[in-house]
């Protein structure tokens, strides 16, 4: 099982060979990241986002307003899904969800590749879960049902 595993930080000045990585020379099995890199990849798929020194990235605020604006509708419909068909939303459902709802070749985590970030709600997203659950307190997202998945994933077959 080949695993890849990456920071936000780590991940941003090394995207190109990142991707090589992941989408053509190989098929990783899993990636293992962080909520920023999460974020952050979704939100340069929604806006432009800057190099600056250092090779460390430039969000401009807006960015994460309109992260917010298209987040919030998206949340909504897996609220509805979780309540109407079961659906137990655990953080590597949602990547691939966002990915998909993004739509764009940009997003490096949209794949078949299972995404674990089990702290999904430790960054920017999180305080958007925690704004929209005020008006409406469903739950989203099972951090459990997360660790139940990767343990699946990892243990030998018998």
């Amino acid at each position: 099982m080949l695993f890849f595993k990456a920071t936000s930080n780590k991940l941003c000045s090394v995207i190109s060979p990142y991707t090589l990585f992941t989408k053509v020379i190989y098929t990783v099995d899993v990636i293992v990241t962080t909520a920023g890199r999460v974020e952050e990849d979704l939100i340069e798929c929604l806006a432009p986002t800057f190099l600056g020194q250092f090779s460390l990235l430039i969000v401009l605020n807006d960015n994460y307003c309109k992260f917010e604006d298209w987040l919030m509708p998206i949340l909504d419909q897996m609220v509805l899904e979780q309540n109407t068909e079961g659906t137990r939303w655990t953080p590597s459902k949602m990547i691939h969800r966002l990915g998909k709802e993004v739509n764009s070749p940009d997003f490096v985590l949209l794949n078949d590749i299972p995404v674990f970030c089990p702290a999904l709600p430790h960054a920017s997203l999180g305080d958007v879960i925690y704004v929209r659950s005020y008006k409406n307190p469903a739950r989203v997202l099972d951090i459990s049902e997360c660790e139940r998945q990767k343990r699946e994933c990892f243990s030998p077959s018998l």
